[in-house]
C-alpha cells in the first residue's frame, strides 16, 4: 500500500463489547460495503466481542483497513494489539500514531461509535465473558423483559448486558449472548480522547471534525474538551437511538469518496443532514419498547473554535451567581425544577443530572424577570449567553420533535447543548459522575467558569435556609410566597412565612417528577 498521503483518513473508533454489538457491527458493514479508495481511507479501531462469530484474538483491540471487496467478519484486521487497554492514552494514543504512519492523510476525521455515559464512553478496562445461552421457543425472543424472567428462571441474571444473536452467527438464531463484566472498571472519558487527539493532531488544521455517535456527548463541559484539537464537534445532548447515523455511514462514505475535497463545514453538516435524512422519520419509534419511544433526539454541530467567547461570558455568569445566591438562589432552584434529566430511566435509578443548558437558562431569565426585585445584571448576562450559544457555538443543529413549550413549564425540551446541574446535593459527590470529586478537577469547563462553585454555594444557601427564615429578606420572602402561588396555594405571603413552608418548597423543586415526553403525533407517559 502506498504510503504517499490521501485526501482524508477518518479513523472509527467503534465499541462492541455490549448489548449493542449487532449495531455496532451493523454500522461497521455500511462503512465497509462503499471502502477506502485512492483519495479516502476509512480506518476502523474495533474493540469487540467474539460473538459466535470472530476469532477469540479479535476480542482485542485490532484495527481494519475499510474494503468494500472483503465483507468485515472474513476480514483480517491490519494490526491486532493484544497488550493494548484503550482507556490507557498511552496506548490508544500509540494505535493512533501507528494509523496515521500507515495511512497518512492531508485532513483527518475522528467517529466513535458505541455507548456514551457521564463524561466518558463505553469502552473500559474491565474484564469481558461471553455466555451464549438458547432460548426456548415459548419465550418470545422480540421480548427482552420475557427473556429476562427466563434468565433468572435458570440462575443466568448476573449478566451485565445480552443480546440477541443474528443468523449469520455460528449458533441458532434462538439464542442470546449474555456478556460478564467485571464491577467498576475504568472508563475511557472525554478527557482521555482528547488527550490523545491532542498528541497526535495538529489542531484544527489537521483534525476537521469529531463526531460522537452516542448518548449525551454534546455536554458544554465535553465541548470544551475539544478546543484547540478540532474546529467542529458533533454529537447529541439526549439520547441516540441503537443505530446512530445508521445507514446514513453508507451514504457519508459514499459522498466523501465522491469529493474529497469538501470543506470542513460541508462535512459536519453533511452529518446533521444524514441524520435527519435517515433517522427523523423513525422518531417517534411506535413500535419500539417505551423506553425508545417518543424519544425526539437530536443531533447539534458545535463550533470549537467560538468557546471563547462563551467561557468569558458564563463564567461572568457563574460570578453574578456566586455573588448574589441568597437572592436567586430561589429562581436558580425553579429553573433547574422545569428541566428535565436526558436519561431513558427515571432520574432517581440513573442519576445523570444532564439538562439542556438553553432550556435552563431561558427558564432563569424567566423567573427573574417574573421577581418582585429582577437583578438586571444576570438578566444581561444570560441574554448574552444564549445570544453566543444559539448564533455562534451552536453552528447546525437537528432539532428533537418534543413541542416546543413556554419557559415556566416542566416540559422536556432540547436546545442542542447540556450541562450537568445534580437536582440534589448529593449529584456532587457521585464519582460516576464527571462533576463528582474524582473526576471533576480533570475538567477544564470547571476551572474555566468556576460551574461547580456555583452549584456547591446554591446547596449551601439551601441548607441554611432550611434551618431558618431569620436571616430572609423581603425580596426572598416574596419569591417563597410567589412560589406557593404558582403552586396554587394563595394563602401564604411573605408575612406569614414559616421554615417548614421553606422546607416544602425547596423539597417540591428537589424532587424528581415522573418524565413526560410529548412526540409528534400523541402524548405519552414516558415511564409506565
Amino acid at each position: 500500500m502506498s504510503n504517499t498521503p490521501k485526501k482524508w483518513t477518518i479513523i472509527f473508533l467503534v465499541s462492541a463489547k455490549s448489548n449493542l454489538y449487532n449495531e455496532m457491527i451493523a454500522a461497521i458493514n455500511e462503512i465497509c460495503s462503499v471502502g477506502s479508495n485512492k483519495h479516502i481511507n476509512y480506518i476502523i479501531i474495533y474493540d469487540g466481542l467474539e460473538a459466535g462469530v470472530f476469532k477469540k484474538e479479535f476480542t482485542k483491540p485490532c484495527v481494519f483497513y475499510a474494503s468494500h471487496k472483503v465483507d468485515f467478519s472474513k476480514a483480517q484486521p491490519e494490526k491486532v494489539y493484544p497488550e493494548c487497554d484503550l482507556t490507557e492514552e498511552r496506548d490508544l494514543s500509540i494505535i493512533v500514531e501507528d494509523i496515521k504512519n500507515k495511512f497518512p492523510a492531508e485532513h483527518y476525521g475522528f467517529v466513535y461509535k458505541g455507548h456514551g455515559g457521564r463524561g466518558n464512553v463505553d469502552i473500559n478496562n474491565g474484564i469481558t465473558i461471553e455466555e451464549i445461552v438458547p432460548i426456548p421457543k415459548k419465550v418470545d425472543i422480540h421480548d427482552d423483559s420475557k427473556i429476562e424472567q427466563y434468565l433468572e428462571s435458570i440462575n443466568k441474571s448476573s449478566h451485565s448486558d445480552f443480546f440477541v444473536l443474528e443468523k449469520r452467527s455460528s449458533v441458532v438464531n434462538d439464542s442470546v449472548l449474555l456478556i460478564y463484566k467485571s464491577k467498576d472498571p475504568r472508563m475511557l472519558t472525554h478527557v482521555n480522547i482528547t488527550n490523545v487527539l491532542r498528541k497526535n493532531f495538529d489542531g484544527p488544521r489537521e483534525l476537521g471534525f469529531v463526531f460522537m455517535d452516542c448518548c449525551w456527548a454534546m455536554q458544554v463541559e465535553n465541548l470544551y474538551e475539544y478546543k484547540y484539537i478540532t474546529k467542529y464537534y458533533v454529537a447529541s445532548a439526549d439520547e441516540m437511538p441503537a443505530l446512530g447515523l445508521g445507514k446514513g455511514y453508507s451514504n457519508f462514505c459514499r459522498k466523501l469518496n465522491e469529493r474529497p475535497q469538501a470543506k470542513y463545514d460541508e462535512i459536519a453538516d453533511l452529518l446533521i443532514s444524514l441524520y435527519y435524512a435517515n433517522m427523523y422519520d423513525d422518531y417517534d419509534q411506535e413500535g419500539a419498547p417505551v423506553s425508545f419511544s417518543k424519544m425526539g433526539v437530536s443531533l447539534t454541530c458545535a463550533d470549537a473554535t467560538d468557546l471563547k467567547y462563551f467561557t468569558d461570558k458564563f463564567f461572568d455568569f457563574c460570578e453574578i451567581l456566586k455573588n448574589n445566591m441568597d437572592d436567586i438562589h430561589l429562581i436558580f432552584a425553579e429553573a433547574r425544577d422545569k428541566c428535565h434529566d436526558f436519561t431513558y430511566e427515571p432520574e432517581e435509578q440513573f442519576g445523570v443530572y444532564n439538562i439542556d443548558l438553553m432550556w435552563f437558562l431561558e427558564n432563569l431569565l424567566y423567573f427573574n424577570r417574573m421577581s418582585d426585585m429582577p437583578h438586571e445584571q444576570l438578566e444581561i448576562s444570560i441574554n448574552g449567553l444564549m445570544r453566543i450559544c444559539m448564533l455562534y457555538l451552536r453552528k447546525s443543529f437537528m432539532g428533537s420533535n418534543y413541542q416546543d413549550p413556554y419557559p415556566g413549564n416542566r416540559k422536556r425540551v432540547c436546545r442542542g447543548i447540556t450541562i450537568t446541574f445534580p437536582i440534589k446535593k448529593g449529584g456532587l459527590t457521585d464519582n460516576y459522575n464527571q462533576i463528582g470529586p474524582e473526576r471533576r478537577a480533570e475538567i477544564k469547563f470547571y476551572k474555566k467558569t468556576g460551574w461547580p462553585m456555583v452549584l456547591e454555594k446554591y446547596f449551601e444557601t439551601v441548607e441554611k435556609y432550611k434551618n431558618s427564615v431569620t436571616g430572609m429578606n423581603e425580596h426572598l420572602k416574596n419569591q417563597v410566597a410567589a412560589g406557593f402561588k404558582r403552586r396554587d396555594f394563595k394563602n401564604i405571603t411573605a408575612g406569614t412565612l414559616t421554615v417548614q413552608n421553606y422546607r416544602e418548597l425547596i423539597e417540591d423543586l428537589q424532587t424528581i417528577h415522573p418524565d413526560y415526553r410529548w412526540g409528534r403525533k400523541k402524548f405519552i407517559r414516558y415511564n409506565q
